[in-house]
């Protein structure tokens, strides 16, 4: 399973770009993205993190997280499994970057 990641920050937005989610539906897309990302937007005090597919995005509060299933996958050291949040991004237009500049 291949999933690329891209990591920018605007204003206080911390934004993730996932080029291929895991699987697609008609009305969503379902991710999983790395549990340290939103710990870092809560050590940057980045007050929401943007999750961007290509055919949609979803906007999270990092401190609110601990409702999203968590999930743990060996990728390399079988000893350190990645633990992940499992996220449903439904499929709506996104946002121009302009947008999180003025917020």
């Amino acid at each position: 399973m291949k999933m690329t990641n891209h990591i920018s920050r605007i204003g206080r937005f911390q934004i993730i770009e996932i080029e291929k989610p895991i699987f697609e539906t008609e009305t969503y897309s379902r991710v999983r993205v790395n549990r340290d990302y939103f710990t870092q937007a809560c050590k940057y005090n980045n007050y929401r993190v943007v999750v961007r597919v290509p055919r949609g995005e979803a906007i999270y509060i990092p401190n609110l997280m601990k409702q999203f299933k968590k999930v743990e996958e060996v990728f390399l050291r079988p000893d350190e499994p990645m633990k992940l949040y499992e996220l449903d991004i439904p499929h709506s237009q996104k946002r121009p970057d302009e947008y999180f500049e003025v917020m």
